[in-house]
């Protein structure tokens, strides 16, 4: 006969383990030791959890729990992403717990995806905003990020995180102005630079009238035998002169001994080349 010492032991016995591993389902102990924050432990019940059921959509998204916190980001991805169409409504919690992976890879692109697709499942997930806040902060987009960090403070008004949100977004104002500033500076730059450009005037070609003035050359230099270019020959008479940098226009009109000099110095020359028999520009 049993004594009834041995039937309670029995009893305890039974209820306590059937409380903490026989009565419990795959799913249910791995749920259990994630939230005892034992992820380690939690896995092998989650991995048969899918295996049981495959299109259990709940055990995928705390299998992908266990997965990320092992820091297996590939494994996690994997089974996020079996989780978003069979989770029903923890779809959101799949697709944003999506994002915060690529946000931690810095896939910026992929995190705001999974961060939108999270807030079409559930237009009040506020996780989602914070994250995708974040995202488009890190990828330069200023504005977007702006309004998530205000939808997100709306949604949770009594957020520990308030009082840094609520710096990021007025930093976020700040370079919002500064680049609208600078944006109308370079509009304006642009604007100049083009009016500037359609205002160059046309290239003019200058005058030489006073090569031609005929108190300078004389019509008989300009005689088919006798090249006005040979007046500027080396062994003609003031060519240094005619050359020279600083000769100008003006000074030739303003110095009328000047012209008789050269007028009467390129006759005598053309004259000594007649009767010598030479021609202009030869020894």
């Amino acid at each position: 006969m049993v004594s009834n010492k041995r039937i309670l032991l029995l009893a305890v016995f039974l209820t306590f383990f059937g409380f903490w591993g026989f009565g419990q389902t795959n799913l249910e102990r791995g749920e259990e030791l994630l939230m005892m924050n034992l992820p380690h432990e939690a896995l092998p019940y989650l991995e048969e959890a899918v295996l049981e059921d495959p299109m259990n959509g709940r055990a995928f998204l705390y299998l992908g729990i266990a997965l990320e916190q092992l820091d297996l980001f590939e494994y996690a991805i994997a089974a996020y992403r079996r989780a978003i169409p069979r989770a029903g409504n923890l779809a959101a919690y799949a697709a944003s717990n999506l994002g915060n992976i690529f946000f931690r890879i810095q896939n910026t692109v992929e995190a705001e995806r999974f961060y939108s697709l999270a807030i079409e499942h559930d237009s009040s997930f506020s996780a989602a905003f914070l994250g995708r806040a974040n995202t488009r902060l890190m990828a330069g987009d200023f504005e977007n990020a702006l309004h998530d960090y205000e939808e997100y403070l709306w949604l949770e008004p009594r957020s520990a995180q308030r009082p840094n949100v609520e710096e990021l977004i007025g930093l976020i104002r700040v370079q919002i102005a500064e680049d609208a500033q600078t944006a109308a500076q370079m509009a304006v730059s642009a604007q100049i630079e083009e009016m500037l450009i359609e205002n160059i005037p046309a290239s003019v070609i200058p005058e030489t009238d006073f090569i031609l003035d005929a108190d300078f050359i004389d019509e008989d230099l300009l005689d088919g035998d006798f090249p006005a270019a040979d007046l500027l020959d080396a062994d003609f008479p003031y060519a240094d002169d005619l050359l020279d940098a600083g000769f100008t226009g003006a000074a030739l009109e303003e110095d009328a001994e000047f012209y008789e000099e050269a007028q009467g110095g390129a006759e005598g020359a053309l004259e000594q080349l007649i009767e010598e028999g030479g021609e202009p520009g030869t020894e």
